[in-house]
């Protein structure tokens, strides 16, 4: 059994605990309101070094961007000279087989033979031309399956036409060509 004797009268009892009350309830908002302005002050003191630290790197960066420019400048135009070498390799490469091609060609086609058109790409030949006789054409045909450079040769169209006053065939040749290595 506890006995609790008071001796204070009970009115300066419940003022003491009013004012303490009223302590706890001021001082807890203000310990919040403090601890605020706490960590505001440390978030900008981190956002000030931060931003001293970016001055300090434009400033590092600075002297480096006009050269910077110009290496990238360079880097482009060596990579455009790189390019145009290897086209001119390329063209240099097929205008020397062309021309082998150009060379069989002439030396196969009849002598009654003659061409309006001849189309190369890289893979594909298409030849055009006239010819007083159809043996001609198939003797043509026949001769250009054994040129090097050519895989398969068909014909695609025979035309009879007048010409001059002359009968003549027009024909249309298609010819595979190898891969150029």
């Amino acid at each position: 059994m506890r006995i609790r004797l008071n001796l204070m009268p009970e009115r300066v009892l419940h003022e003491r605990e009013a004012r303490g009350r009223r302590g706890t309830l001021v001082g807890i908002p203000l310990v919040g309101v403090a601890l605020v302005v706490v960590l505001y002050g440390l978030l900008s003191l981190q956002e000030s070094q931060a931003n001293m630290r970016a001055r300090e790197a434009e400033q590092f960066l600075a002297p480096l961007r006009p050269a910077s420019a110009k290496l990238l400048e360079m880097q482009q135009e060596a990579e455009t000279l790189e390019r145009q070498r290897e086209d001119l390799t390329v063209a240099l490469r097929q205008r020397r087989q062309w021309t082998l091609l150009l060379v069989e060609v002439g030396r196969v086609i009849p002598q009654d033979s003659w061409l309006t058109t001849m189309t190369l790409d890289a893979s594909t030949m298409t030849l055009t031309g006239f010819t007083f006789r159809l043996r001609s054409v198939a003797s043509f045909t026949q001769s250009l399956a054994g040129v090097p450079d050519v895989t398969s040769v068909h014909l695609q169209s025979l035309q009879e036409i007048v010409s001059g006053g002359q009968r003549v065939t027009q024909y249309i040749i298609i010819a595979r060509l190898r891969a150029t290595p």
